[in-house]
């Protein structure tokens, strides 16, 4: 798997290796300041995994796709209120880092920059 994702020409979107890590792993680990691609994130959590959820609270959140997560087993949310611009996805063991929030621009249409670490 390449190890830099940008949403660039070449089509190498977040969303790619965000989906297959997360059908990969057992416990997610999520942090974003913007969060309104709840899908992602909800069928994670339907489909078992244990899941970690940090978002921000401001006027980027969707309170819609927070809804749609919130009360849902095996998923706690945490809300951060200010100052928090953190984004790192950990899957079991391997991590997304970077700028790409848990949004539809940020896991598909902006050009972002995240790294995959992977390795001991």
């Amino acid at each position: 798997m390449s190890r830099v994702f940008s949403n660039g020409p070449s089509g190498d979107f977040v969303v790619n290796p965000f989906g297959r890590l997360a059908a990969m792993a057992s416990r997610l680990y999520l942090a974003a300041p913007y969060f309104t691609a709840a899908d992602h994130v909800r069928e994670a959590a339907k489909g078992g995994k244990s899941i970690q959820l940090i978002v921000g609270l401001n006027a980027a959140t969707s309170p819609q796709a927070l809804s749609q997560v919130v009360g849902i087993p095996n998923l706690a949310v945490r809300y951060l209120t200010r100052r928090f611009h953190a984004k790192i996805y950990i899957f079991d063991d391997t991590a997304l880092v970077g700028s790409s929030n848990l949004t539809d621009g940020g896991l598909v249409s902006n050009r972002e920059a995240m790294i995959c670490l992977d390795l001991p």
